[in-house]
Parts: C-alpha cells; structure tokens; sequence
C-alpha cells in the first residue's frame, strides 16, 4: 500500500480575525437587512475565530466580475501553490534520500474556486524542475470532497506503480467567490465560513526507496454519491462570479449517510482493525455535529477515535473552512502529533478519514501511523 511521506499548508500572509472581517462586511450588508443583528449572530456561531485571505477586505468589494476574480485566482495560486511547493522540498532535503520535482511522476492538482487552462500543475512545472514526462491530473468539480477523493485516486495510482512518487495539490482562494450584491443566506454563511489555503501530499509507492520512512500508510478508500441531491452543495455561475448553492440539509445528509459509507467499506479497507481515530473535513458546526451523531451509531468507533474530530474544530477556529485544503490541514496536524511523544502511542494504530462535497458525495479513507 502507498504512504504518505510529508503533508505541507501555505497561507496567504493577510489574516483577519472573524470581527474584523465582519466589520468589513457590515458596511454592504447593512443597507440590505432591518435586522443586522442576525448576520452577526451567524458570524459568531460559525466555529471560526480568524482566517487568511489573499486580499484586503476593502478590495472584495471592489471585484468587477468573474474575470477580475480569475485573475486575481490565477496570481495569487500560483504564488501561493509555489511556497507550499518550496517547503515540500525543502523538507524532503532532510530525508536519507533527497527527493526534488524531478523524482516526481505523478503531479495531480485540484481547486474549485477558480479556472485556468493551462493548468497549475502546468504552469508549476515552468517554475519548478518537475520532468517533463510527468504525468498530469488537474481535478475540478468535487469542492470540499477533493483533499479526501484525491489522496485516494492518488493512492489508486501509486498502487499500480509501486515504484513511483506522486504529490496531490489543492489550492483555494475561496474568498475570491464573495459575491457583494448577493445577499442570499447561503451567501452569508458562505462568508462566516471560508478561509483561503494551500496544500500539498507527498505520496510514495510500496516498493520505492522512501517507502520506509516513517509516515501514513494509506490502506484503501471509497466513494459514494447519493442520487437526487444534486442542490446540496455547488456553485451556479453568474454574470458576477460564482454563485455559493449551499443547502441546509447537509449536516442531516451526514448524520444520515456517514454509518452507511462506513459500514460499507470499513471491512475491506480495516478487516479486523479497531478505529484508533477519526479525522474529517470540518464543514462548519452544524456538519460537524451530524458527523459527530452518525458516527456516534457506529460500535466500532469509540469516544477516543472521536476524539480526533478536536483537529477539525481547531482548524475551522484558526483558518476557516478552506474546502479541499482543510482536510490536509488536519492530517498534516495529526501527522505531527504521531511525531510527539504522546503521538508515538499512535504507531501501528489505524483510523479513517471523511469528507462532504458537491454531488452530493462522501469520500472515505484509512491510514495507519508508520
């Protein structure tokens, strides 16, 4: 089975706490709603104290149209998606066998908050010593869900080339989105939540040379879409930019589906393994909390497993729902604990791994510490 070697975030410098965002919004909301006291309510009850983002509150109002935001996304991605990039090597310098760009085979890339063909990874490889017989994935479409699917179609990969090394890329500017006239619920919820980030994994066969280093053994994952619920969760494209289609079912969707999905594909990926611990992609609270009771049906996953959803809300605090890029956000913070004193208790132990998107779909996965 392939594992996971590094887990790398970049942020954009600028950080605003959650009231200093909200007042920077107040000025176009409340010439809208008689009742501003509610937006504020909505604000604090998000789960989220601060959050990155690639501009300067001032300038959100400002965007004129979908092409001012796409190019502000293509800019700033890039730079950003090159700092991650720089400290994943970096890192890798350090290991009994440097691995640069061009020990890369597979370079596989996701974002759902902006459009650029080419693509990053394309672009990446004018800016990075990446071969030039890499082969390619850009992912688009699966929002929230893409950190989790696309660890495990690059697991899927690196199965079927035991000897090679990928590395999955996400990068949102989810504040690019914001829409000033839109005043829709969804919209406002939308921006109680969204943080901008970067991540990067680095993925290695079974049978190549840093396989044995310690890291996350990826033992297997799964997929399931859940038909007729196409209005949970994506983006309608307008004239302006893209228009949040947010439902308020999907914390529901979870409570009710995650003990399917897992009792679905718990057996084939840990046969006769307990769940050590439980990480997911944080939505927001309300999602949290359906995660939270669906698995709590669940026998086999105990109090300490759950436990783990702690990263979650801690990453949502610190750097808001950051779609693809929370997930890894929350590995990369498991990953150093099992790097800790208290955290080596973890080795040899297994868990699973959740996450929600557009569809609407789940993904789920299984690591064990190494």
């Amino acid at each position: 089975m392939p594992k996971i070697i590094s887990i790398k975030t970049a942020f954009p410098t600028k950080y605003f706490s959650q009231n200093e965002v909200l007042d920077g919004l107040s000025g176009i909301w409340r010439k809208h709603f008689h009742n501003f006291e509610r937006i504020q309510e909505i604000f604090s009850n998000a789960g989220v104290e601060g959050r990155h983002l690639v501009l300067d509150l001032v300038k959100y109002q400002e965007l004129n149209g979908h092409k001012d935001r796409n190019q502000y996304f293509i800019k700033e991605s890039l730079d950003l998606a090159s700092r991650v990039l720089n400290e994943l090597f970096i890192e890798t310098e350090t290991f009994a066998q440097t691995i640069g760009p061009g020990d890369i085979d597979f370079f596989q890339s996701n974002s759902i908050t902006g459009i650029m063909v080419p693509s990053i990874e394309a672009r990446l490889c004018n800016r990075f010593a990446f071969p030039t017989w890499v082969k390619r994935l850009p992912i688009f479409g699966l929002g929230c869900l893409a950190g989790a699917a696309g660890l495990n179609r690059l697991s899927d990969y690196l199965q079927a080339f035991p000897k090679q090394a990928g590395i999955f890329l996400s990068v949102e500017l989810c504040s690019l989105t914001f829409r000033p006239k839109d005043v829709s619920p969804a919209n406002i919820i939308s921006s109680s939540l969204f943080g901008d980030g970067a991540g990067v994994v680095l993925m290695v066969g079974d049978m190549h040379p840093l396989a044995q280093l310690p890291g996350l053994r990826h033992l297997g994952g799964g997929s399931k879409i859940f038909h007729n619920t196409e209005r949970v969760m994506g983006w309608d494209v307008e004239d302006d930019g893209l228009a949040i289609v947010l439902s308020k079912d999907v914390a529901e969707v979870a409570k009710e589906n995650i003990p399917e999905l897992t009792r679905q594909f718990l057996p084939q990926m840990m046969p006769q393994q307990d769940v050590s611990f439980v990480l997911s992609h944080p939505g927001g609270p309300k999602v949290l909390a359906g995660m939270q009771a669906g698995l709590d049906s669940i026998d086999s996953i105990g109090d300490e497993a759950k436990s783990f959803l702690q990263l979650s809300r801690e990453s949502l605090a610190q750097k808001g729902n950051m779609s693809s890029v929370s997930i890894m956000h929350i590995m990369q913070k498991f990953f150093e604990h099992t790097q800790t004193s208290q955290g080596r208790e973890l080795e040899g132990k297994s868990g699973l791994y959740y996450a929600l998107g557009p569809g609407f779909c789940a993904e789920i996965g299984a690591l064990r510490v190494e």
